[in-house]
């Protein structure tokens, strides 16, 4: 395959240090690769803070110096892409940019008839990645582009197996999690956990949705912007991962994949994106929005201990088939070597 220089642009600091894995095998690959990051973390609470000004600035030294056989890597948000992509197709449209894993959350959200018109632009240009081929031909099919713009590789697993592993109690202690906050239903979350008092239930999110909780039974408890190490701890201990979502492409994987490495069992909502990774026999699952259903699934699950045991083991057998390892030779063969479907 052929080598050549890569203009990684990435998010937070720490994810194209040593410990992030696609860097690690890009360096590994022999890829000369030219790193700018976008974002800095705040290591007290874990808040990103970006800067437009960094974002326009790394644009123009990547336009100044990469040359026409080089690639620019974005593994930052949508947003990010879009702006990229619209500058490389206005100021050196013969170039290409790689953008690891669309994330949009919806038509409706991201592509409003004004947007799309940036949009469809800047994605002439972008070859990005994408969970599935459903969402794949979604994208195709609402942006009018060809299907090769959008290429199915599932998100990694990355270094979780790490984190998990410096955890050694993972001790039942009967109550039902939830973690994260992209596209979660929280009130949805709330509301089952109205009709199910004899459960207790945890809720690990960050201070802006505070508002959501105030009228939460007393059977809730909420977490806000807790360390890592302790966002686990708290995940190790349940007796069950509920992850309620408004968005059937995006959201939950990283919480998800978490739970999973750690035998437990995930409930979560039915959406194109965990087809991805799970069998029907490995994930319990509950249409978007249905309270009923979601309340006859906790209750089923939580008074099962066996079948709790099951799934949790299920979730991790299954999980294991997206190690760094794998996901890499899908990067090579599909994204890196996107060059001959150059327009």
């Amino acid at each position: 395959m052929e080598k050549v220089k890569l203009y990684y642009i990435v998010g937070p600091s720490n994810h194209a240090d040593s410990g992030y894995w696609l860097y690690d095998y890009l360096l590994n690959d022999g890829y000369d690769i030219r790193t700018y990051y976008l974002r800095k973390n705040d290591k007290e609470n874990y808040l990103k803070v970006k800067s437009p000004l960094r974002l326009l600035l790394i644009i123009c030294r990547v336009l100044l110096f990469v040359k026409k056989q080089d690639k620019i890597l974005v593994y930052d948000n949508d947003t990010t892409g879009i702006y990229i992509g619209l500058a490389i197709s206005i100021l050196r449209p013969s170039l290409i940019v790689l953008k690891i894993n669309c994330m949009a959350n919806s038509k409706e959200r991201l592509y409003s008839p004004l947007k799309r018109v940036f949009v469809r632009r800047a994605y002439k240009h972008i070859y990005t990645t994408v969970n599935n081929q459903t969402i794949a031909d979604i994208f195709s099919n609402f942006l009018d582009l060809p299907s090769l713009h959008f290429i199915p590789v599932p998100d990694s697993l990355a270094n979780l197996g790490e984190e998990i592993s410096k955890i050694s109690d993972f001790e039942d202690k009967n109550y039902i999690f939830m973690g994260g906050a992209s596209n979660r239903d929280f009130s949805l979350f709330v509301e089952v956990a109205k009709q199910l008092p004899q459960y207790k239930f945890i809720a690990v999110t960050f201070e802006k949705y505070k508002h959501i909780f105030l009228d939460a039974p007393t059977n809730v408890e909420v977490k806000y912007g807790i360390p890592v190490e302790q966002f686990l701890q708290t995940l190790a201990n349940a007796s069950l991962l509920f992850i309620p979502l408004i968005n059937n492409m995006q959201g939950g994987q990283l919480v998800i994949f978490q739970g999973a490495l750690s035998q437990k069992p995930i409930l979560t909502t039915d959406t194109v994106a965990i087809h991805t990774y799970f069998t029907d026999s490995s994930i319990s699952l509950t249409p978007m929005g249905d309270l009923d259903s979601a309340v006859e699934k906790v209750t089923g699950l939580m008074e099962d201990e066996e079948q709790r045991k099951l799934l949790g083991q299920a979730a991790y057998n299954q999980i294991l088939k997206f190690t760094p390892e794998k996901i890499y030779e899908t990067y090579r063969s599909k994204l890196l070597n996107i060059s001959k479907l150059q327009k």
